[in-house]
């Protein structure tokens, strides 16, 4: 799939430049960015934020999950990253953002405008949509409420198909599904 650029009131959901490896190591190495990214190895390093965008540009080749880094139209200062993936199992949503923009509606106003693009375009099986966070993130849970999500279940992370999902400290994990 050809990229293409998403735009908001004040963000650009866009393309990944050289410089944002910076910013990524930054923010992946940040407690309040990275305390609920289980998946993301810590600390974070120059070889991850390499890997993980060689991902990113195989995916969107493949089509199956679209990430964009989000940047703020003022500055054009990359600020965190959104995606949507179309998986075998449930297609769902991905957030995260800086400190700095943190708890300032950023959330709401990148993920709507993916949701929008993806009902628009029937990007994800039947039009249904799921969110999902670790136990204790509840400002993600607030947010999917927000944006109209249901609750669904609460998963523990010994169960996920793929692979065993642990926290930091080696633990499974619960966290909570909702369904738009």
């Amino acid at each position: 799939m050809e990229h293409f650029i998403l735009e908001t009131q004040r963000f650009l959901l866009d393309s990944f430049i050289e410089s944002d490896k910076v910013y990524i190591i930054e923010y992946c190495n940040n407690s309040n960015v990275n305390k609920f990214l289980y998946k993301l190895p810590y600390p974070y390093t120059f070889e991850d934020a390499v890997f993980y965008l060689n991902q990113v540009s195989q995916n969107w080749k493949k089509g199956n999950i679209l990430t964009w880094a989000i940047r703020d139209k003022k500055t054009n200062k990359f600020i965190g990253t959104a995606e949507i993936r179309k998986d075998l199992f449930q297609d769902s949503l991905g957030l995260w953002i800086c400190s700095e923009f943190q708890n300032k509606g950023v959330g709401y106003e990148i993920l709507s405008e993916i949701i929008k693009w993806s009902k628009n375009n029937h990007y994800t099986k039947d039009n249904i949509i799921y969110y999902s966070h670790p136990e204790g993130n509840i400002n993600s849970g607030k947010l999917a409420l927000k944006l109209g999500f249901k609750f669904d279940a609460i998963y523990n992370s010994s169960n996920y198909i793929k692979s065993n999902l642990f926290d930091r400290q080696g633990e499974y994990f619960n966290y909570y599904v909702y369904i738009l």
